[in-house]
């Protein structure tokens, strides 16, 4: 049972992570100061504001489909839970993966981003099959 809770905690760690990174980059990445977050100049910042916007929304609905699928836990419904928490989790994962090779400067993203739904996944596999 705590391999279950393991899952879960990291789970929603990816969660609040992902509501964290919404903020960034679709509230404090659009203002005049934003160019810093992502270590972009300021000629290349106006254009990336749209970008970030977008993203930053992706990011939220990540989020949310991971706190609705953690919520589905709670309720029993545990093959949809699990189905929509493993996509949620695998999408966050391999973004920062594509993160990695393609930003290298924002490597630290990738640990941020990345590690906490791959623990997640692994406890919860583990919990699955043991």
């Amino acid at each position: 049972m705590y391999l279950y809770w393991i899952s879960f905690g990291f789970l929603l760690l990816s969660g609040l992570v992902h509501v964290m990174f919404f903020v960034i980059e679709s509230y404090l990445f659009q203002q005049p100061t934003g160019a810093k977050y992502f270590k972009v100049s300021k000629e290349d910042h106006q254009a990336a504001k749209v970008w970030a916007l977008n993203q930053g929304f992706y990011n939220l609905f990540f989020a949310l489909g991971m706190f609705y699928g953690l919520m589905l836990a709670f309720q029993n419904q545990m093959l949809i839970s699990v189905v929509l928490c493993s996509f949620c989790a695998l999408s966050m994962f391999v973004a920062g993966v594509v993160l990695w090779f393609s930003a290298p400067h924002l490597r630290r993203g990738f640990f941020i981003q990345s590690i906490p739904p791959l623990i997640g996944l692994v406890f919860l596999y583990l919990h699955l099959h043991v």
